[in-house]
């Protein structure tokens, strides 16, 4: 193996190991601030702790920086049922805040639609299906 070949074989590791763990930082950051979170439902405010997470999608980065970043998803179901996408903002620009969570109400077709070709968060989320075609 060439000196060059090596050296590029050890970035490609170096660049993989980074990214997990990116993801798994901004996993445990992201749980941490959910269970926090307050969730209007019909039968009261409810604490995202107790909440029924159908689906996470988690998109980590960093800044210019080398400062960590991300974007995460939430899709989730309350009592009623209820639904709601919770997502956790980038850091504002130019360092201005770390960023915060925005909460908002799903109409279950919405969420079906978002949840395509998810049949597992599907079923957590709608069981037998009744509620997808609703509202």
């Amino acid at each position: 193996m060439t000196m060059h070949a090596a050296l590029w074989l050890l970035a490609m590791v170096a660049l993989a190991g980074l990214s997990w763990r990116a993801r798994r930082w901004l996993r445990e950051r992201a749980h941490r601030e959910f269970r926090d979170l307050v969730f209007r439902t019909p039968d009261g405010p409810v604490p995202g702790a107790r909440m029924e997470v159908v689906k996470k999608v988690l998109h980590p980065g960093l800044s210019a920086l080398g400062e960590r970043e991300g974007t995460a998803f939430y899709y989730c179901k309350g009592p009623g049922p209820s639904y709601f996408l919770a997502v956790r903002e980038l850091r504002k620009p130019h360092g201005e805040g770390k960023g915060g969570w925005i909460v908002r109400p799903l109409e279950p077709g919405r969420l079906s639609e978002a949840l395509v070709g998810d049949e597992e968060a599907l079923q957590r989320a709608f069981g037998d299906g009744g509620d997808r075609l609703r509202g």
